[in-house]
């Protein structure tokens, strides 16, 4: 079988952990990194023992006829644009989250995503947590009955500890806390559940002087399609 060729558009966090994942698969290899940066890229793809090539244009990666499949891990205003030339070139993609700022550009590319032969997958990668994936085999084999109730919680402290603090804290690039963040709960709620019909929210600022700027605490009440609830 012939190992998939990926390209990763940023070098931060997440993008380490998905060059990491790719390296150490036989099944896929990493072609390339795109970067504004390529002293820093050169860096880490040393550190992480990757022979890859080092991009500046993306449009040259998604160009490049090696090239399968992109990973999105830039920040959200550019994440749209990138998505649809990806589609548009025939390049399969994961993207990360926020997958866009608006609702017009979530339109764009997945209309470029459903008129162009290519596959995608949006990073929830909570799926794939072994209590996840448990608890979706036990709904699957109807081991737990009809889900009229899903709560998620979900807390993660994004700080000054992540390189991405100094974008996702912002509201142009990070949003709302449920877009940063809080959509893997959404999402957990969707999975588990099925898809929602309506939605209540509120959200507050938990201390004085946040760094946020938007309420870094919030909480959803669902009305799911099958007539359940979730939170």
């Amino acid at each position: 079988m012939m190992a998939l060729n990926f390209v990763v558009a940023g070098t931060g966090w997440a993008a380490v952990e998905y060059l990491q994942a790719i390296h150490l698969r036989d099944d896929s290899e990493v072609y390339g990194v795109v970067t504004q940066d390529s002293q820093r890229a050169k860096s880490l793809l040393e550190q992480l023992g990757i022979n890859a090539k080092i991009f500046t244009d993306y449009m040259e990666a998604v160009k490049d006829a090696n090239v399968d499949a992109v990973v999105l891990c830039s920040t959200p205003d550019v994440r749209p644009e990138q998505a649809v030339l990806a589609a548009q070139y025939g390049k399969h993609m994961v993207i990360e989250k926020p997958m866009a700022m608006d609702r017009a550009s979530l339109e764009k590319m997945a209309n470029a995503i459903r008129q162009n032969p290519v596959k995608s997958v949006v990073s929830f990668v909570l799926r794939w947590n072994p209590s996840f994936e448990t608890t979706k085999a036990l709904i699957e084999k109807d081991a737990l009955g009809r889900i009229y109730m899903a709560q998620i919680d979900y807390w993660h402290f994004v700080g000054p500890q992540y390189g991405q603090h100094r974008w996702s804290s912002k509201k142009p690039l990070g949003g709302s806390s449920i877009l940063s963040a809080g959509c893997h709960a959404v999402d957990a709620v969707r999975y588990f559940a099925g898809e929602i019909s309506e939605v209540s929210a509120f959200s507050c600022t938990t201390w004085k002087d946040s760094e946020y700027e938007f309420d870094p605490n919030a909480i959803a009440i669902f009305k799911l399609k099958n007539g359940g609830l979730g939170k």
